[in-house]
């Protein structure tokens, strides 16, 4: 399975939520290539700090894509079926972005509640992926997944403020 986080704005998430994928399959015992799409090449200095770590599984490969071939390449190359691969690209609109989108299963689109991000993602959806539909003649589905949710945070500092009493007082 192909999996690209895509919208044309930085800052939502895109590979935040692609680690946390990349971790949930790695422990359902996939194999995990993330094809680094983003020319800040934020995967790649995730994946590099996890080896110097001792902590990057070998099931876990890392490909430095920077151009719409390289990108169509690894993914092709590294999907099979006990594997998941997730195309972290670059927060705009752009031949890496289409490459991305063309090569993938399925498509998250992180978002915030924000006028930007929203405006962005709808770009994304009603243009952007009917034009890679459009283009390979496949269906593309889209996921919105929202982000940097601060009514999350407020219940998880909740529960580690409880868990901390509980384990104070054994």
């Amino acid at each position: 399975m192909i999996i690209s986080a895509a919208i044309a704005k930085g800052g939502t998430g895109k590979s935040t939520l692609l680690r946390a994928l990349a971790s949930v399959a790695l422990k359902r015992g996939y194999a995990v290539t993330l094809i680094d799409g983003d020319v800040r090449q934020n995967m790649s200095r995730w994946a590099q700090m996890l080896k110097e770590a001792g902590n990057r599984p070998e099931t876990l490969q890392l490909v430095s894509a920077t151009t719409p071939r390289e990108i169509l390449k690894a993914a092709e190359l590294h999907n099979s079926e006990r594997s998941v691969v997730l195309i972290d690209t670059e927060g705009t609109t752009n031949d890496n972005l289409m490459a991305g989108l063309f090569a993938s299963d399925i498509v998250v689109v992180p978002i915030f509640f924000a006028l930007d991000d929203v405006t962005a993602a709808i770009q994304i959806t009603d243009h952007y992926i009917p034009l890679a539909v459009e283009t390979r003649g496949r269906p593309l589905p889209a996921v919105f997944v929202l982000t940097k949710q601060t009514i999350i945070d407020a219940k998880a500092r909740a529960l580690s403020e409880l868990r901390a009493i509980i384990q104070a007082n054994g």
